[in-house]
């Protein structure tokens, strides 16, 4: 019960230290439709972390322990399968980085897809069931 306190003190504050500075951002320069598009990105980021909280805080009211072998090996292989590929995205990305001169807008995409690539493969591995190898 303390873990799931603590995951979301921290989820609520940097909820709101996210929103108050993109609004300081928003008075001082004038955003483009990239900028809300981060916003948007990074908003819905939170609200999947807020539900899994809730799923997890109900889980540990009814008993249920949060960290199960299963989870845990549901985790084990996604982050395990998602290296290459997430070590391949970064690759794709610096080269194309060299050419565009820009680097906030490629680390952004990188790390965003890196969380959907692991996403994929957690996704993946649920549905199908973990093979032993």
């Amino acid at each position: 019960m303390k873990s799931a306190k603590l995951l979301f003190l921290c989820g609520l504050v940097g909820t709101i230290a996210f929103s108050f500075s993109f609004y300081k951002l928003s008075t001082f320069i004038a955003l483009e439709t990239a900028h809300y598009f981060v916003f948007a990105l990074v908003l819905l980021t939170m609200i999947v972390s807020t539900l899994f909280y809730f799923k997890r805080l109900r889980d540990e009211l009814k008993g249920i322990p949060a960290d199960d072998e299963f989870s845990l090996a549901l985790s084990r292989n996604a982050a395990r399968n998602s290296f290459p590929y997430s070590y391949g995205l970064w690759v794709v990305i610096l080269i194309f980085a060299m050419f565009s001169g820009q680097n906030v807008i490629p680390i952004g995409v990188g790390i965003i897809g890196m969380a959907l690539i692991y996403a994929l493969f957690w996704l993946y591995h649920k549905e199908k069931g973990l093979n032993n190898d």
